[in-house]
């Protein structure tokens, strides 16, 4: 009879690879098969930035195919940034992380390996109390979310904005399209899939009698996936391997700054070109609000620079950022791919440290617990004087400068952002009054 892996096996398995057991040995003693032992430490694997400064810089470049020099932007005698701890690194366009082949085949993770205290490569490794929390959210996500695919949320949210733009109403509209059973889904349920923000042209604004009724007050807003495969083919191993056959490809890393529970929160999009980071205010933390965000931002600096400034983006597995295909395509033709997205591992908020720290900026004025305030005008006046504020690692330049250099100062205008003066920059509550 088939059982999942309680927490005593996980911690067999554990005890086996710090052992340096083979997974058949591991099996045999806790009655699995060596392929379900090898799915689990695969899929429960968690990378590890460790304590060393110099870990995860390790390149796959050898010393001599190194074609980067002065990275940093400063006066260097080195021959390349290769021989240099703080300029060798993920921020390089052209670094391609070294992967240890102990990690393509069997035991797949760093336990029980000799050279691991020494060893500049990133690292895997697998831990018994982390697989199985990781595990009993994946059991829980698995009973939650919407079994609907990426093509079937497109698919009605045509039908339901062309039905709600000319006036109708939900039950008219599924009426108009044989009833319920022909349309494939009940009343009660379109209205549920509008009110947890699926449907990117559809919200409870645009509805006819909803905005009659005040709404009930909820314990909590629910965190809801709109399509549980979103990241089949987006991966962090498949950013990789696209960033390894593109190489110098701009990368944008994305993520969500909350402030009171159930209050209004942030988008913020990160640049780790030019360093700047743009936030946009949302009324609620879902994906019709990111998708929102991404098409106004393409209707503000037009499609050619959108493609220029976001080419692929890396994202965490937050349900705001679980309709992937709605950010990637085009609103108006769905064949035009205008961005990538994909996915840090799981509890992996290192792999986009970039975002995570640039976070510490907005902590200053925005601290954690506090209201944000629902006005776009006061969080582009924020995100101002944060990106017109120096940094040490641009070399006394601010992300203001670095990217109008780039990109030119008007898309920024465009987006925003206007340069704050040295003196007069606030990183502190009174700015937002």
């Amino acid at each position: 009879m088939y059982r999942q892996l309680t927490k005593e096996d996980r911690l067999r398995i554990y005890q086996g690879l710090n052992r340096n057991e083979n997974l058949s040995e591991i099996g045999r003693a806790i009655g699995k098969d060596r392929s379900t032992i090898a799915r689990e430490i695969k899929r429960n694997r968690e990378a590890k930035a460790g304590t060393s400064a110099s870990q995860g810089r390790k390149c796959a470049r050898k010393k001599d195919e190194c074609p980067v020099h002065g990275a940093c932007g400063g006066i260097c005698i080195r021959k390349d940034c290769r021989s240099c701890e703080k300029a060798c690194g993920p921020e390089c366009q052209q670094f391609i992380a070294y992967e240890c082949p102990r990690l393509k085949a069997a035991p797949y993770v760093c336990n029980g390996c000799s050279r691991r205290g020494r060893c500049d490569a990133e690292k895997h490794v697998y831990d018994p109390n982390g697989a199985d929390e990781s595990s009993s959210a994946r059991r829980s996500e698995s009973r939650s979310g919407y079994s609907m695919d990426e093509d079937e949320v497109l698919r009605l949210n045509g039908v339901l904005s062309e039905g709600v733009s000319k006036g109708q109403s939900i039950h008219n509209i599924i009426l108009s399209h044989g009833g319920e059973e022909a349309f494939g889904y009940s009343e009660r349920t379109i209205y549920r899939y509008v009110d947890a923000g699926i449907f990117p042209d559809v919200r409870n604004i645009d509805l006819v009698r909803k905005v009659r009724y005040r709404p009930r007050r909820k314990s909590g807003s629910q965190a809801v996936k709109v399509d549980k495969k979103c990241r089949i083919g987006r991966t962090h191993e498949d950013f990789q391997a696209y960033m390894a056959q593109h190489p110098g490809t701009a990368v944008v890393q994305m993520d969500t700054v909350e402030g009171r529970k159930g209050g209004p929160c942030l988008l913020t999009i990160h640049s780790t070109v030019a360093k700047l980071m743009l936030a946009f205010v949302r009324e609620r933390n879902d994906s019709a609000s990111v998708i929102a965000a991404f098409d106004w931002i393409e209707q503000a600096i037009g499609p050619s620079l959108f493609y220029r400034l976001f080419p692929v983006i890396l994202t965490d597995n937050g349900s705001e950022f679980s309709n992937p295909r709605a950010i990637e395509e085009e609103p108006h033709d769905r064949n035009i791919l205008r961005t990538l997205v994909f996915y840090c591992h799981t509890g992996a908020s290192f792999e986009k440290g970039a975002c995570e720290v640039n976070h510490e900026f907005i902590r200053r004025i925005i601290p954690k617990g506090s209201d944000i305030p629902l006005s776009q005008p006061k969080i582009s006046l924020m995100m101002s004087h944060i990106n017109s504020y120096a940094r040490e690692g641009l070399n006394g330049r601010s992300p203001y400068d670095l990217f109008s250099l780039i990109y030119g100062e008007e898309t920024l205008q465009k987006l925003g952002i206007q340069r704050i003066p040295a003196r007069e920059i606030i990183l502190k509550p009174e700015l937002l009054g």
